[in-house]
């Protein structure tokens, strides 16, 4: 059975761009809610998971931005 992964923040040491993910199924797309590199200035980015208040930001701006 698949299993959605778990939230997971983004976060570039280059221009300070972030982005937290919160998934609503087990489908990963690049670039939507996947990213390798920063979609602003291309840096490496820091994957790390969610905390709890990032998580819950993130699903309330899901609700109102789309």
């Amino acid at each position: 059975m698949p299993v959605s992964p778990p939230c997971t923040t983004f976060i570039c040491s280059n221009c300070d761009w972030h982005k937290t993910v919160v998934f609503k199924s087990d489908v990963i797309t690049r670039g939507y809610n996947w990213f390798d590199s920063c979609p602003k200035c291309h840096g490496t980015l820091e994957k790390r998971p969610a905390t709890m208040i990032e998580a819950g930001l993130s699903k309330l701006t899901n609700l109102f931005v789309k």
